[in-house]
């Protein structure tokens, strides 16, 4: 995630948790500390030169954390742009996945593959970002394995294995 953009309220930090219980690679920490109800979020961003149109996909490995005290969510979203370097005006934007605080301490994968590119995007903007109900007390969720890519070409993982 060096490299991406931050953007307050709230810390972007490194931590040791990850997906795969592999602490030396650890997550992104995003923490959003709002005083304002329904903020919208707390992120971290990077801008993506796009292959070509058609269709592409989205996804994390998304935690929050238990016992917080205050309700919302975490999701990556994307951005299209007619520019390469993300500054104009977007031309319409996608939902990855949401992951709500009502699922804690437990990893949830998630994969939009249905993200069509619009006529004249050159980028995209990728967000991992926290959003909270209420202005009181912090949110923090946990990012690792973000993907973004034409259908197909993001990291497959091995789900099953069979031997006859």
């Amino acid at each position: 995630m060096s490299g991406w953009t931050s953007a307050p309220p709230g810390a972007q930090v490194w931590s040791p948790l990850d997906w795969q219980a592999h602490p030396a690679s650890g997550s992104l920490r995003v923490t959003n500390a709002s005083t304002l109800p329904n903020q919208l979020m707390s992120s971290r961003s990077d801008c993506f030169l796009l292959a070509g149109p058609g269709t592409y996909e989205l996804g994390a490995e998304i935690l929050i954390p238990s016992n917080q005290g205050v309700p919302g969510s975490a999701l990556v979203t994307v951005s299209w742009y007619p520019d390469a370097s993300c500054v104009q005006t977007a031309l319409g934007g996608g939902l990855g996945s949401v992951v709500g605080s009502t699922t804690p301490d437990a990893w949830i994968a998630t994969l939009n593959q249905a993200l069509a590119v619009p006529a004249g995007a050159q980028s995209a903007r990728v967000v991992a970002g926290v959003g909270k109900t209420f202005e009181f007390g912090a949110l923090s969720a946990h990012f690792d394995r973000i993907r973004f890519g034409p259908v197909g070409t993001t990291p497959a993982e091995l789900t099953a294995f069979e031997v006859k």
